[in-house]
Order: structure tokens, then C-alpha cells, then sequence
């Protein structure tokens, strides 16, 4: 069912031949691949987030944009056993959102799921937005807070985290146009 949800919402942002692909690097996560279709993507992501080991980010947007790092270095150090850290890439990406959206409605103490009901947010954003990123909420929650799967085996696979990854990344490109960066839009097109 969780994965039924997240193809469907990855649906209303990719086609069917990246919706193949996901689900290709699903089988094997090899990190060269999942960066060239980061790259695909284009804006902000794990393909251009550092230059070396360093953040490109001015460090009033670390907020913002560290978890990223954290997915990157998840994807790419634990290729092998990607399995095991799914649950803190899926945290990484409810992170990401939320900090954006602190930023945009200005309400740094009110958590991800909360925060969709706020009127600004409303506002701003059409309904199936706020939908779907209810549905990356959901998924941040249990990230955080469920520990309840069976013995040696994982709350969230592979695919979850991935499609979580790239539905976050285009969730993100449309909350960027309502908040502003201090990072300079050009640091992301070199």
C-alpha cells in the first residue's frame, strides 16, 4: 500500500520511462546512476549539493539544505547495504521539506505534519501539494517514531526511499519559489 501511494504521487511529477528507471535503481542502487538522473532532474539535489565534501551552500540555508548531504552520503557510502539506512534517507527528506517550510510560514517550532494546516500554507500551495506532502509526512513520522517491523527486517524498502528521495526533490522545487535562500541561484547551475 506504501508503495502504492508513493508511485502514485511520483506519477503526477515523472514519466513512465523515469517511473522505470526508479524502479530499476530500486533493484540496483548503483550511486553513478542515481546521481545521472538527479542531474536529470536539474535544481537542488545530491548531484550538485557539494563541491568535494563541502557543502556549496551559504550556512544560513544548512537548515535547509544538510539533510541533503545526509541523503548523499547514505546513497553513496552504503550502496552495498542500502537497505539498513532506507529509514534515514525517508527522515533526511521529511527533514528537508520541513525546514522549508519553517521558513515559509516563519513557524520554526511547529513540526512537518502540523504545518500543513497553517493558513499561509494553504495559501501558497494548491491542495495536491499539500496532499502529497502529507503523504512524505506520514513517512517522516515513522521514520522518526516506529520501530515495530518484524525482527531483521525493514519499516521502509529500498523503492520507499528512493521514490521518497525524488517525490521530495520535486515537493522542494515548488516550496523554493516561496521562500528565499541566501545561497545565490547560480552556486546550483555551475
Amino acid at each position: 500500500m506504501l508503495e502504492d501511494k508513493l508511485i502514485s504521487v511520483a506519477s503526477n511529477y515523472f514519466n513512465d520511462s523515469e517511473l522505470q528507471r526508479i524502479d530499476s535503481l530500486s533493484s540496483n542502487p548503483h550511486f553513478d546512476n542515481l546521481l545521472t538522473l538527479d542531474r536529470e532532474i536539474g535544481g537542488i539535489g545530491i548531484f550538485n549539493i557539494n563541491n568535494g565534501r563541502t557543502g556549496r551552500y551559504h550556512v544560513e540555508d544548512r537548515d535547509i539544505l544538510r539533510p541533503l548531504q545526509y541523503i548523499y552520503m547514505n546513497l553513496e557510502l552504503r550502496e552495498n547495504s542500502l537497505s539498513w539506512f532506507t529509514r534515514d534517507i525517508i527522515h533526511m527528506c521529511g527533514l528537508h521539506l520541513e525546514s522549508i517550510i519553517k521558513r515559509c510560514t516563519r513557524k520554526y517550532r511547529t513540526p512537518l505534519g502540523k504545518s500543513l494546516y497553517d493558513k499561509k500554507l494553504i495559501k501558497i500551495l494548491d491542495a495536491r501539494i499539500i496532499s502529497e506532502l502529507g503523504v512524505i509526512a506520514k513517512l517522516f513520522n515513522a521514520a522518526k517514531h516506529e520501530v515495530s517491523s518484524y525482527k531483521d527486517e525493514h519499516l521502509f524498502s529500498i523503492k520507499d526511499a528512493l521514490y521518497c528521495y525524488f517525490i521530495t526533490r520535486k515537493l522542494a522545487s515548488e516550496l523554493y519559489r516561496h521562500v528565499e535562500l541566501y545561497t545565490s541561484p547560480e552556486v546550483w547551475t555551475d
